[in-house]
């Protein structure tokens, strides 16, 4: 069964890689590994693609350092 949404996608993928939250009972691991199976075969919810967030990682870097620019006046590194 796919999530419904992409909080419970994110939620049964991390229980499924072996996460427990903290105080609350939640599904099996099992459950949600099923949840996380039918979420990558349905292509609905992003699933750590690797090519994807290879090319948006200099986006991010190059948009910290014009924040940082845009506060200090000047370039600096994160």
């Amino acid at each position: 069964m796919p999530s419904k949404t992409k909080a419970q996608a994110h939620f049964m993928s991390a229980v499924a890689h072996g996460w427990h939250p903290t105080g609350e009972k939640g599904p099996s691991q099992e459950v949600a590994e099923e949840f996380h199976q039918a979420d990558k075969k349905q292509g609905k919810w992003e699933h750590g693609s690797r090519g994807k967030m290879e090319s948006l990682k200099g986006k991010a870097h190059s948009s910290a350092e014009k924040s940082h620019k845009h506060r200090h006046g000047k370039a600096g590194r994160y």
